[in-house]
């Protein structure tokens, strides 16, 4: 058994044979013996070696002692510079050294965000990088982590990504918790990394690149991938990918798909889509739309532009709702065996046919001539007719699937309420001086009201500023999510909590929370999620439900006529699933 030092692995016939100075045969006077006579060392496949590391062997030859094989390494605690003009030290030169691998000064991400950029050392170090601590590795030993690429896994993770739907994730850090002697670490010379980490509690498996991409699976099976350039995955048979939970991809610039044969999607819920442009769609053999409920697009003035008339099929109508158009199929005259049409018809003033659209100004045109669509918060708030506003409540409440009728009636009764009996649907502002003085006396006096009055977004601006999560007047947060709905949300945090819940981004369209589906639909969230944590009173108790909508109890007589008259009226009370 022989120990020595490597100080050559620049193998002519590259068969990984190394050169080493053994210690008690071979002197370490250069001049007598240099390195590149030494005699070439076979090693056991595996073993990592380095100019300067000792290592310890056998001679395969017995007493001859010429054919030396390499075992292992031997680590250690160096404490002294070596001279590398002697023997039994790393004999590399400035200028080799110059060439060598090594580990990267920094990393940082190039402007634009698309890579990283690598500063790279002047040289590699010579061996022993560093003395006075042990040469197994700092991420085995769990010391001095904040020169490891640990630490730039730390620091590189990103924070508050954007999801859709106004949601951020954090990307999850490193839960590296090692213990020595546990964690089974390969580091190279350049600064590549593989971890298998059996500390208890902290089982983890890493692979890093110097580049700091990686992929590590967390002791509870949870599996980061950061790549820190472009990321190709090339397959070619079939690939099955299945999530048992939600499925999230943002991309910060454009997302591609491509299919060569059919494209199909199956949605178990809703489909909700946001474009901050256009959206369009081309179809070379025709737009086929099946529904067994009806077609109803809300929002922003509508054009339909085609070298034809649109078909429209005989069981309509076909109504574009809340928008600048309305098409109307040929009415049908409802027929008494339908027992949709008979419950309907229960209604007073319930209507059956069909309506043709006020009068609206075109959509503005592009320099083209094209029409384009109005500022997002700057559409038309539609108006409804009680009947109508009824009819939208009452679905609301089916969608959610509420069948207590105590809980349906209040939940009504209250919307009706608030909303003039669903005929106001956004808070408007149109005060006079004694209105705005009586409403906000601590804000509105004799010496200010005139800067104020009928001035309804300079009011809202001033009264809602620095509040509900808006900011100052001058942002114009409070124009732009005051009052809206049944029961009107207010404030951006509201907007951003509806947001969420409703998985329709209100931030962006807040108009679109007085759309009456939409309104609707935010009423029955307001009881179940809305101020934070939805009513958890009794909902027979009129009184507790009016202060949790109203903060107090104005309103109450009205509420309890309304509550009463919701409790009689079984279109209200019974569940129908077949009627939303």
């Amino acid at each position: 058994m022989w120990i020595g030092v490597m100080e050559n692995r620049k193998d002519p016939l590259k068969v990984g044979r190394v050169q080493v100075r053994i210690a008690g045969h071979h002197t370490e006077a250069k001049e007598v013996l240099p390195t590149e006579q030494l005699p070439w060392s076979y090693c056991v496949s595996g073993v990592e070696i380095r100019e300067g590391d000792y290592v310890c062997g056998e001679y395969l030859d017995g007493e001859e002692r010429q054919v030396p094989i390499v075992l292992g390494v031997i680590p250690g605690i160096p404490d002294t510079v070596m001279n590398r003009s002697v023997g039994f030290t790393d004999p590399r030169t400035d200028a080799e050294l110059k060439t060598a691998p090594r580990i990267p000064q920094s990393l940082s991400i190039n402007a634009g965000g698309n890579g990283v950029h690598i500063t790279e050392q002047g040289s590699a170090p010579r061996n022993p990088a560093f003395l006075n601590e042990p040469t197994v590795s700092r991420i085995a030993r769990n010391e001095g982590i904040t020169q490891t690429p640990i630490q730039v896994r730390k620091d590189q993770a990103f924070k508050s990504i954007p999801l859709p739907m106004m949601r951020t994730v954090d990307e999850p850090e490193t839960p590296y918790a090692s213990v020595y002697p546990y964690n089974h670490v390969w580091e190279t010379e350049s600064g590549h990394v593989i971890e298998l980490d059996d500390t208890p509690g902290a089982e983890r498996i890493h692979i890093y690149h110097r580049s700091g991409t990686s992929q590590e699976t967390f002791p509870d099976g949870t599996h980061v991938a950061h790549v820190n350039n472009d990321a190709f995955e090339i397959v070619l048979s079939d690939k099955t990918i299945y999530v048992n939970g939600d499925c999230n991809i943002t991309s910060k610039k454009n997302l591609n798909l491509k299919a060569g044969g059919d494209l199909n999607i199956e949605i178990g819920g809703s489909i909700n889509m946001k474009s901050d442009q256009m959206m369009l769609f081309q179809a070379l053999q025709g737009i086929s739309s099946f529904t067994t409920g009806p077609h109803l697009v809300q929002g922003l003035p509508l054009s339909l532009n085609g070298g034809g008339s649109p078909p429209l099929g005989p069981a309509g109508p076909i109504v574009i709702s809340q928008s600048a158009l309305t098409v109307v199929a040929p009415p049908v005259p409802p027929n008494p065996a339908d027992p949709g049409n008979q419950a309907l018809a229960q209604r007073p003033g319930a209507n059956l046919g069909t309506k043709m659209p006020n009068e609206l100004s075109p959509p503005s045109e592009s320099p083209q001539g094209i029409p384009v669509p109005m500022e997002a918060n700057t559409a038309p708030v539609p108006t409804i007719t009680s009947t109508e506003g009824a009819d939208v409540m009452i679905r609301a409440l089916n969608r959610a699937k509420i069948s207590d009728p105590i809980q349906r009636a209040m939940i009504y009764a209250q919307a009706a309420h608030e909303s003039n009996n669903f005929k106001v649907l956004f808070e408007s502002f149109k005060y006079t001086d004694q209105g705005l003085m009586k409403t906000w006396p601590s804000r509105f006096t004799a010496n200010n009201v005139s800067q104020y009055v009928r001035q309804p977004e300079k009011i809202a601006n001033y009264v809602y500023a620095n509040r509900m999560g808006n900011g100052d007047e001058a942002s114009g947060d409070g124009w732009k999510y005051r009052g809206r709905g049944f029961i009107q949300i207010t404030g951006k945090e509201n907007y951003v909590q509806a947001s969420t819940s409703l998985q329709q981004d209100f931030i962006n369209y807040p108009d679109a929370a007085a759309q009456p589906e939409t309104a609707a639909d935010l009423a029955v969230w307001y009881f179940q999620k809305g101020k934070k944590t939805g009513y958890r009173g009794n909902y027979a108790d009129i009184v507790s439900a009016t202060k949790f909508v109203n903060g107090g109890t104005i309103g109450l007589d009205d509420r309890t006529k309304r509550f009463e008259l919701a409790k009689a009226n079984n279109l209200v009370t019974t569940l129908n699933t077949q009627l939303v």
